[in-house]
């Protein structure tokens, strides 16, 4: 892989020149996939210290503890910043425990990293108010709505992988513990219509939020995430009965009135297959890591 392993590369600085630091469509998810290959190519580890850099030197300081990164501007080039796993800076955080693990430009990573957790802790909203712990943009970027989805992608369950694996990275039990506490309440919130989960997807659906919870199971022994992954799989399979759909399921998208059948692995039947694999498995799986769920 080491003569294509330039091109990613290249993609990478050139999504970082222009603030794309998106974990989906961006500078974050090639990095990630680079981090693998750092062994057999050495360059690689020269271009990821290349993009800390760059994250240092596009961070926006928030008093004397935090930072936020502010890549997502809306057309009209107003503040978007925004704190999800799959798009935003619970994206960024968990890489960059990953390059703390990896060794890579540690001292930086770290001090980028903690300054990370503490702006992602300063989001934190009234659940009891907003359902959600946590907005799916940040609190200045949206004045008027903070509740976010159940999912992998939006809301608190992103937050708190990243919260979960910074504090594991660095020994910080008060974030794992933050973390843990955060996935418990979130394992009460049952109603499919008021989190947003229209169909059984990984990216916003119900197995991916099983997944997670079963993830997490693994992770701390906790039957409470046991409990919520067995909820959440059993949605699952409620959802898996539309005639019109591959193996019964199709994907919800709110502009199209047709059901949509899909085999992709965001949205379709591989994730989905992959996901119930993991439900019926003594064995954890390793292919997860590709979002940044372990």
């Amino acid at each position: 892989m080491g003569e294509f392993d330039d091109y990613p590369a290249t993609k990478m600085t050139a999504d970082a020149a222009e603030d794309n630091y998106d974990f989906l469509h961006g500078a974050v998810g090639t990095a990630h996939y680079l981090l693998q290959y750092r062994r057999q190519n050495p360059l690689v580890v020269t271009h990821l210290e290349q993009l800390v850099d760059g994250l240092e030197q596009k961070a926006v300081p928030v008093g004397a503890t935090a930072l936020k990164w502010d890549f997502m501007k809306s057309e009209a080039g107003e503040s978007n910043i925004n704190i999800s796993l799959s798009h935003g800076m619970s994206g960024i955080a968990v890489l960059l425990s990953k390059m703390v693990g990896a060794r890579i430009a540690v001292e930086k990573s770290t001090d980028l990293l903690q300054k990370t957790i503490h702006y992602l802790l300063s989001q934190e909203v009234d659940p009891q108010k907003y359902v959600s712990c946590f907005p799916s943009r940040s609190l200045e970027s949206d004045k008027r709505y903070y509740y976010s989805r159940l999912s992998w992608c939006y809301g608190d369950l992103g937050v708190a992988l990243a919260l979960y694996y910074a504090g594991v990275t660095l020994r910080a039990e008060n974030w794992r513990r933050k973390a843990i506490d955060i996935l418990i309440y979130n394992s009460t919130r049952k109603d499919l219509r008021a989190n947003s989960v229209h169909d059984a997807g990984i990216c916003h659906g119900a197995s991916g939020i099983a997944h997670i919870f079963q993830r997490m199971y693994i992770e701390t022994k906790l039957p409470v995430f046991r409990e919520a992954a067995v909820y959440w799989y059993g949605i699952t399979l409620d959802f898996g009965n539309d005639p019109e759909g591959l193996a019964g399921y199709v994907k919800h998208q709110p502009a199209v009135e047709e059901p949509v059948a899909s085999t992709d692995f965001l949205e379709g039947i591989s994730g989905i297959g992959l996901s119930l694999i993991h439900a019926i498995s003594d064995i954890p799986p390793t292919w997860d890591e590709c979002l940044f769920i372990s």
